[in-house]
Protein backbone atom coordinates (compact mmCIF):
# COMPACT_ATOMS: atom_id res chain seq x y z
CA UNK A 1 0.00 0.00 0.00
CA UNK A 2 1.50 3.44 -0.78
CA UNK A 3 0.58 6.19 1.79
CA UNK A 4 2.39 8.84 0.71
CA UNK A 5 4.42 10.32 -2.40
CA UNK A 6 5.65 13.76 -2.66
CA UNK A 7 8.32 15.55 -5.19
CA UNK A 8 8.74 18.52 -3.90
CA UNK A 9 11.44 19.72 -1.39
CA UNK A 10 10.83 19.81 2.39
CA UNK A 11 12.52 22.16 3.69
CA UNK A 12 9.96 24.65 3.74
CA UNK A 13 7.23 21.95 5.02
CA UNK A 14 5.48 22.14 7.82
CA UNK A 15 3.20 19.20 8.67
CA UNK A 16 1.41 18.35 11.33
CA UNK A 17 -0.21 14.56 11.46
CA UNK A 18 -2.99 14.21 14.72
CA UNK A 19 -4.09 10.53 14.77
CA UNK A 20 -7.18 9.97 17.17
CA UNK A 21 -7.83 6.63 19.29
CA UNK A 22 -10.44 5.25 21.50
CA UNK A 23 -8.72 6.08 24.66
CA UNK A 24 -6.17 7.86 26.45
CA UNK A 25 -4.31 4.33 27.47
CA UNK A 26 -3.93 3.44 23.56
CA UNK A 27 -3.18 7.02 22.81
CA UNK A 28 0.05 6.87 25.00
CA UNK A 29 0.84 3.23 23.85
CA UNK A 30 0.95 4.61 20.24
CA UNK A 31 2.47 8.28 21.45
CA UNK A 32 5.13 6.09 23.12
CA UNK A 33 5.82 3.99 19.92
CA UNK A 34 5.61 6.88 17.64
CA UNK A 35 8.18 8.93 19.49
CA UNK A 36 10.67 6.06 19.62
CA UNK A 37 10.24 5.82 16.09
CA UNK A 38 11.00 9.78 15.28
CA UNK A 39 13.89 9.44 17.66
CA UNK A 40 15.24 6.61 15.87
CA UNK A 41 16.00 8.42 13.13
CA UNK A 42 16.19 12.38 14.56
CA UNK A 43 18.44 10.74 17.32
CA UNK A 44 19.64 7.74 15.49
CA UNK A 45 18.78 5.78 18.65
CA UNK A 46 18.74 2.42 16.55
CA UNK A 47 21.18 1.73 13.82
CA UNK A 48 18.06 0.15 11.47
CA UNK A 49 14.45 -0.71 11.33
CA UNK A 50 15.50 -4.12 12.26
CA UNK A 51 16.80 -3.00 15.40
CA UNK A 52 13.68 -0.82 16.44
CA UNK A 53 11.33 -3.35 15.14
CA UNK A 54 13.51 -6.39 17.65
CA UNK A 55 13.30 -3.78 20.48
CA UNK A 56 9.10 -3.37 20.40
CA UNK A 57 9.20 -6.81 19.43
CA UNK A 58 7.44 -8.23 22.57
CA UNK A 59 5.63 -5.02 23.46
CA UNK A 60 3.67 -4.42 19.85
CA UNK A 61 3.05 -7.97 18.55
CA UNK A 62 1.34 -6.09 15.23
CA UNK A 63 4.62 -5.18 14.32
CA UNK A 64 5.95 -8.43 12.97
CA UNK A 65 2.95 -8.39 10.20
CA UNK A 66 2.28 -4.36 10.09
CA UNK A 67 5.71 -2.44 10.12
CA UNK A 68 6.96 0.12 8.27
CA UNK A 69 9.57 -0.30 5.55
CA UNK A 70 13.30 0.50 5.15
CA UNK A 71 12.40 3.62 3.39
CA UNK A 72 9.78 4.90 6.05
CA UNK A 73 12.36 4.14 8.56
CA UNK A 74 14.74 6.57 6.39
CA UNK A 75 12.54 9.96 7.74
CA UNK A 76 15.35 12.37 6.64
CA UNK A 77 14.08 14.70 9.65
CA UNK A 78 16.23 18.41 9.41
CA UNK A 79 14.88 19.77 12.85
CA UNK A 80 13.24 18.48 15.88
CA UNK A 81 9.77 17.76 15.59
CA UNK A 82 7.33 18.52 17.91
CA UNK A 83 5.60 15.41 19.41
CA UNK A 84 2.13 15.45 21.86
CA UNK A 85 -0.60 13.87 23.31
CA UNK A 86 -3.80 14.94 24.67
CA UNK A 87 -6.55 12.72 26.03
CA UNK A 88 -7.21 10.33 23.21
CA UNK A 89 -5.21 11.95 20.59
CA UNK A 90 -1.47 12.32 19.45
CA UNK A 91 -0.06 15.50 17.57
CA UNK A 92 3.07 15.61 15.59
CA UNK A 93 3.79 18.83 14.99
CA UNK A 94 6.80 21.38 12.94
CA UNK A 95 7.66 18.03 10.90
CA UNK A 96 9.65 19.00 7.67
CA UNK A 97 9.91 15.57 5.94
CA UNK A 98 7.71 14.45 3.07
CA UNK A 99 8.41 10.73 4.44
CA UNK A 100 5.44 10.25 7.08
CA UNK A 101 4.43 6.49 5.82
CA UNK A 102 6.17 4.86 8.61
CA UNK A 103 4.47 7.20 11.22
CA UNK A 104 0.93 6.26 9.54
CA UNK A 105 1.33 3.05 9.41
CA UNK A 106 2.16 2.88 13.17
CA UNK A 107 -0.45 4.97 13.88
CA UNK A 108 -3.24 2.19 11.84
CA UNK A 109 -1.09 -0.64 13.87
CA UNK A 110 -2.06 0.56 17.32
CA UNK A 111 -5.84 1.07 15.77
CA UNK A 112 -6.05 4.85 15.24
CA UNK A 113 -9.59 5.65 14.61
CA UNK A 114 -8.80 8.57 12.30
CA UNK A 115 -5.93 10.17 10.88
CA UNK A 116 -5.64 13.73 9.52
CA UNK A 117 -2.73 15.78 7.86
CA UNK A 118 -2.21 18.92 7.57
CA UNK A 119 0.57 21.33 6.26
CA UNK A 120 2.05 22.44 3.68
CA UNK A 121 5.24 22.59 1.37
CA UNK A 122 6.55 25.85 0.16
CA UNK A 123 8.85 25.38 -3.42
Amino acid sequence: MKIWQEFGSSHSSNITIIGKFKDAKVAQEAYDLVEDFINASWAEGYKDLAAFLNAWKDRETVLQVFQPSEDDFELGLDGDPELTRDENSVVISRFRSPNIGGIIKLMFAKESEEISIKGRCLY
